[in-house]
C-alpha cells in the first residue's frame, strides 16, 4: 500500500526520486516511518508525527523546493491512501456490516493524523527554508564585500546575484528605523514600481537596505524624486555609472551620501549630484571649519539668531538670489528676505554674490560643521555609521 501511495507522489514529483537530488529511498523510507501507526489507526488517533516527517520538510526546503510541493505531496498522499483503504474495506468478505462505521472512523482518523503530520513537516520546512535564506544572505553579503575590495572576481558576483555587471548601474543604500521597517520595504517597492528597472537586486546589511538598479531610460532620476517617503526613511543614491568598476563606485557615491544625510540629519531621496561637494569637503573635518569660518565669519556662530539668518541665506542662494521664491519656500514675505539679507551682509562686511560657489558651499557645510561632522575613519572610509557594505 505504502509503494503506491510512493508512486502516486512521484508520478507528480519525479525530482523526489532523484538519487542526485535526495538521498537513496528518501521518500520510500519516510512514507514507511507511517506503517507502524497506520496499521493502529482504529484503535486512537496518532498525536505524533514520526521524525522522518520533519527530515522531509527540511529537505524539501534544503533542494529549494517552494513549499506547495509539500502540501501537495500530503495532499496525495492522503487522497491515494484513503482510496486504497476504501478499496481494501469493500472487497473484504469480513468487514462488510460494519463497512461504512469503518470508513467513518478511518476517515476522521487519517484526517487528524495528516492533519498533525503537515504541521510538523511545515515547520520543519519554514525552520530550515529560514536557516538556508540567512546563509544565501552571508553568502551575498561576503562577496559583493569582496568584490568591492576587488577581492572577488566579476563572474562570481554576477552569479552569486544573478546580476549583469556589463551595463549602466544607479546603486543606492536605504535606512529607516526598526519601527520603519515596514515603510523602508514600501519604498523600494514603490521605487521598483516607478523607475521599472531592467534587473535591480537588494541586499541587507543591519539596519541598511543595499540595493543595485540598471534604469530603464534617463527618467529614472525624476522618477526617484517622486518617491513618497516617509520622514524617517533616508534613500541615499549614488551616480549612474557603467560596468564592474561603475558597480562599486556607485555603491561607494550612496554611502558618502547617506554619511552627509547623517550629519544633516537629513530624510528622503538623497541624490549624489546634491551631496558630492558636502562629500568632498567633509573628509577634512578642521580645514571644512576654517572654510567655513573663513567665509561666514560671525554668521558661522551657533547661536539662534546666527542660525536663523543662515537658513534664510541657504534657501535665498538655493533660489539664486530671489526674495520672492525664497520667501515662498520659508513661508514668509519677500520684504523680511531682503531685510535679513541686509542683515547677512552687515554682518560679512561685503555684498552677497547668489552665483559665488564659495559661499554656496560654506552655507550647507555651516550645518555639518555646527554638528561636528567627522569624517569616517580609515578602516572605515566608505561606512557611514552602520553601513558595511
Amino acid at each position: 500500500m505504502l509503494a503506491e501511495v510512493a508512486d502516486a507522489i512521484i508520478a507528480r514529483f519525479p525530482r523526489l526520486a532523484d538519487d542526485t537530488v535526495v538521498p537513496t529511498g528518501f521518500l520510500h523510507t519516510t512514507l514507511a516511518s507511517h506503517a507502524a501507526t497506520f496499521a493502529q489507526l482504529l484503535e486512537r488517533s496518532p498525536a505524533v508525527a514520526p521524525p522522518e516527517v520533519s527530515e522531509l520538510g527540511r529537505t524539501l526546503a534544503a533542494i529549494r523546493e517552494p513549499i506547495t510541493t509539500l502540501t501537495r505531496v500530503f495532499e496525495i498522499g492522503h487522497e491515494t491512501f484513503w482510496q486504497l483503504l476504501v478499496t481494501m474495506i469493500s472487497e473484504s468478505e469480513n468487514l462488510r456490516g460494519s463497512e461504512v462505521e469503518l470508513l467513518r472512523l478511518l476517515t476522521v482518523r487519517l484526517f487528524d493524523y495528516m492533519q498533525v503530520n503537515t504541521s510538523a513537516a511545515l515547520r520543519a520546512y519554514i525552520q530550515r527554508d529560514g536557516e538556508e535564506t540567512k546563509a544565501t544572505q552571508r553568502r551575498r553579503l561576503a562577496v559583493v564585500r569582496g568584490s568591492l575590495r576587488g577581492e572577488v572576481a566579476d563572474q562570481e558576483l554576477e552569479g552569486v546575484l544573478g546580476y549583469r555587471l556589463l551595463s549602466q548601474h544607479v546603486a543606492y543604500a536605504a535606512r529607516g528605523t526598526a519601527l520603519e521597517a515596514d515603510e523602508l520595504n514600501t519604498v523600494i517597492e514603490q521605487l521598483r514600481r516607478g523607475v521599472r528597472p531592467i534587473q535591480h537586486v537588494t541586499l541587507y546589511d543591519d539596519d541598511v537596505l543595499y540595493g543595485w538598479f540598471t534604469p530603464r531610460d534617463a527618467t529614472w532620476h525624476d522618477r526617484l524624486a517622486e518617491l513618497s517617503v516617509p520622514k524617517a526613511v533616508t534613500v541615499a543614491c549614488g551616480a549612474a555609472r557603467h560596468g564592474p568598476e561603475g558597480f562599486r563606485q556607485s555603491h561607494r557615491d550612496a554611502l558618502e551620501v547617506l554619511r552627509v544625510a547623517d550629519a544633516l540629519d537629513a530624510s528622503g531621496v538623497r541624490h549624489y549630484e546634491e551631496s558630492a561637494v558636502l562629500a568632498l569637503a567633509t573628509h577634512d573635518p578642521s580645514a571644512a571649519k576654517a572654510f567655513v569660518d573663513h567665509q561666514l565669519g560671525p554668521l558661522a556662530e551657533p547661536s539662534e539668531q546666527t542660525q536663523h539668518l543662515l537658513r534664510t541665506l541657504q534657501v535665498y542662494l538655493a533660489e539664486n538670489g530671489s526674495p520672492t521664491r525664497a520667501g515662498r519656500r520659508l513661508h514668509t514675505h519677500r520684504n523680511t528676505v531682503i531685510q535679513r539679507m541686509e542683515r547677512v551682509e552687515a554682518l560679512l562686511g561685503r555684498r552677497l554674490d547668489p552665483s559665488s560657489l564659495a559661499l554656496r558651499v560654506a552655507a550647507e557645510l555651516s550645518t555639518i560643521t555646527a554638528s561636528r561632522c567627522s569624517a569616517p575613519r580609515a578602516d572605515t572610509a566608505s561606512e557611514p555609521r552602520s553601513a558595511r557594505c
